[in-house]
């Protein structure tokens, strides 16, 4: 080969290798290239979160966050609302990014923020999102795979062939508006701007949803959803919950940066309910208290009998689980009994100091293929000064393990291999 030949074959290897890199760098998420990046996950009601209200007490939230629980289960064909006490997740949106701080919600699919215009809103703290100044954003037409995405009872088409959605949720609560793609940065690695993530921009928002908020970022099992839209390597993501109550933030990540390992590890297989493609189905097998051999069984189903929520704060369990664990707790446990001052939770009970944990007993939750041990702090809510409460109460149609549940470990959840893996870990320290 003459130096002209080598040349140019020379020039045909670079070109190649800028075109694989702008490639991975680029549109890695969308062609199963390995992908990783995390972002900030905040308790909404810590001083660390820009969210935060300081006239609220931590009870106040509490209380909220424990009424709408309840209200969760009770529309199971409906999407689940997070609950008050949330996590929000970081992001930016368009070109130039916006920042966007939206509630982390497994129990929905759907992305969406406020945006101008806004014709019936409710009040937010943070600007309203523009999409006339983001030179990435586009709406959906009507005719479009994504648009046919939407839940049949909740799309629909404008006189100007824009894909519309309407999206309500458990609570009742309402939001419409366009269906449209935006450009999403997430984290700040080199993988973290992803281009074409279908959206809601919302221009219409009634119900519960107050100002502290300005939308959702769902992360359910639907097509709609952040993970599901990430595609490629990018269909693994984790997070690690810290308490409420700790001035601390964490992180969720995606991807190869989504890795559970270790000697600690439990997984157990993530269960496909065609009829509710949203939620993350788990098979809970039975519920032990310490060291007790009694076992309080759970009605085994193919198809999953309780999924697992990170926008609702309880944990709700049928009635009979309920009653048989309540009444072995209170066997178990030494301290005085006192009423619920919120008046929504049974068997309280008054304790002083903060080591008040070590006075009552751990619940493993047996999963099928792995047995979680969870510490009071994930059954146990601090409903008043001195006062405690079991935190799992009954539903009559679903059951949801809550995010109380999930403080203190580290879940990662594969949508490939359909697996969900336990880690205990100190969430305020997490790297």
């Amino acid at each position: 080969m003459g130096n002209t030949g080598a040349n140019r074959f020379q020039m045909a290897v670079i070109v190649v290798g800028m075109l694989m890199m702008k490639l991975s760098f680029g549109d890695a998420a969308r062609t199963g290239g390995v992908v990783g990046f995390s972002t900030e996950l905040i308790p909404r009601s810590s001083p660390l979160s820009p969210l935060y209200n300081p006239s609220r007490s931590k009870y106040e939230d509490l209380k909220d966050a424990i009424q709408r629980s309840k209200k969760r289960a009770s529309k199971i064909e409906a999407p689940l609302r997070p609950g008050g006490l949330e996590y929000v997740m970081r992001v930016s949106i368009g070109t130039p990014p916006v920042e966007l701080l939206g509630i982390a919600d497994t129990g929905s699919d759907l992305i969406w923020t406020q945006c101008l215009p806004c014709t019936d809103c409710y009040d937010q703290t943070l600007p309203f999102y523009n999409p006339r100044r983001s030179s990435s954003f586009k709406t959906i037409s009507c005719s479009s795979d994504k648009c046919s995405e939407l839940p049949s009872r909740g799309s629909g088409c404008d006189n100007k062939n824009v894909c519309s959605y309407q999206y309500g949720y458990g609570d009742n609560s309402v939001t419409s508006g366009d269906l449209a793609t935006e450009r999403f940065t997430i984290g700040s690695g080199r993988n973290s701007a992803v281009p074409n993530i279908a959206f809601g921009c919302s221009h219409t928002a009634r119900g519960t949803f107050d100002k502290s908020q300005n939308g959702l970022i769902g992360l359910g099992r639907g097509a709609l959803s952040l993970v599901s839209q990430l595609g490629g390597s990018a269909r693994k993501f984790s997070y690690c919950l810290a308490p409420i109550s700790a001035n601390s933030t964490t992180k969720i990540s995606f991807g190869s940066d989504a890795l559970v390992s270790g000697s600690k590890v439990v997984t157990t297989p993530l269960i496909t309910d065609p009829s509710q493609d949203t939620f993350y189905f788990l098979s809970l097998e039975s519920l032990s208290i310490g060291n007790s051999k009694n076992i309080i069984p759970f009605q085994a189903s193919d198809g999953g009998n309780v999924i697992i929520d990170s926008g609702t704060v309880l944990t709700l369990l049928p009635q009979d689980v309920v009653d048989q664990l309540v009444s072995d707790l209170d066997k178990s446990i030494r301290l005085p009994k006192v009423d619920d001052p919120t008046q929504e939770l049974s068997l309280c009970y008054k304790v002083e100091g903060s080591d008040f944990e070590s006075e009552l007993p751990k619940i493993t939750a047996h999963f099928k293929g792995a047995d979680v041990v969870l510490n009071p702090i994930n059954t146990f809510l601090e409903v008043a000064q001195g006062v405690v409460c079991l935190g799992i109460v009954p539903s009559e149609q679903l059951s949801i393990i809550g995010n109380v549940a999930q403080v203190n470990f580290l879940v990662g959840y594969d949508l490939d291999a359909q697996t969900l893996s336990f880690k205990p870990t100190d969430c305020t320290k997490q790297d």
